[in-house]
């Protein structure tokens, strides 16, 4: 991703280093991914590269089918995280009509409505259309995260609140496919009782619905077959970004 931003630059290898401060063979690494980059120092690299790079974000994958196999909530974490460490999977937020060599962001990246409320993992947030929250900038987010490309109804929202630690920590992002279809158990970001929240989503054999706070010190609740219209899906988490 660095490789093909400089050349689109004109830049060279050496050229870059010079002006991050780090030497050549570092910059190799970086390009090559064999060294995990600081957030500093990719900020630099994007400000050399003349990019918005407001924030940087290092993103943990999620299974396809997370909780397959869990039994109780306390599983939920191991099943659900995959962490990546590599640097070649940051992602950052840039005005939605910002000039930022689009070119090469639309070969290694795609870029994600950001949503200007947010998605509490505790009380929740009031909601109209999420339409109506789009704030204009759009998250970058390299291709390698997603087995196919996101439909246009794919949105980010930043999580409030702590119910759902250490799965999601407060200012968390969470990526979404906006639909009311249930996908199956998972992370979900859904309007219960007219509030936005991002919790876990099973259902039981008999019907019900368990909402799962994955934080051992927020209570889990069970809503029946018979009032399940107080909660209407928005959508299932495809990727959370810590």
């Amino acid at each position: 991703m660095i490789r093909e931003l400089r050349e689109d630059m004109g830049l060279s290898q050496i050229e870059l280093a010079e002006a991050i401060g780090v030497s050549e063979r570092t910059m190799r690494r970086y390009e090559q991914e064999e060294d995990s980059i600081q957030i500093g120092t990719l900020k630099k690299i994007f400000d050399v590269l003349g990019m918005s790079s407001n924030n940087s974000f290092f993103v943990q994958q999620m299974s396809s089918n997370p909780i397959n196999d869990v039994q109780h909530s306390k599983n939920v974490t191991k099943s659900l995280l995959s962490p990546v460490t590599k640097s070649s999977n940051a992602c950052y937020l840039v005005e939605e009509n910002e000039n930022v060599h689009k070119s090469s962001l639309s070969q290694s990246f795609y870029t994600i409505p950001v949503l200007s409320i947010k998605a509490s993992a505790g009380r929740g947030n009031d909601i109209m259309e999420l339409e109506s929250y789009e704030s204009g900038e759009v998250m970058c987010i390299d291709k390698g995260f997603f087995k196919s490309p996101p439909n246009a109804k794919v949105r980010i929202i930043q999580v409030d609140g702590y119910s759902m630690i250490p799965m999601l920590l407060p200012d968390s992002w969470v990526i979404f496919e906006e639909s009311d279809v249930w996908r199956g158990d998972g992370l979900y970001v859904l309007n219960y009782d007219n509030e936005l929240m991002v919790k876990l989503l099973q259902k039981l054999p008999n019907g019900n619905l368990e909402i799962i706070s994955a934080n051992k010190d927020y209570k889990s609740f069970v809503i029946e077959r018979d009032t399940q219209s107080v909660v209407r899906i928005v959508g299932k988490v495809l990727r959370s970004i810590l």
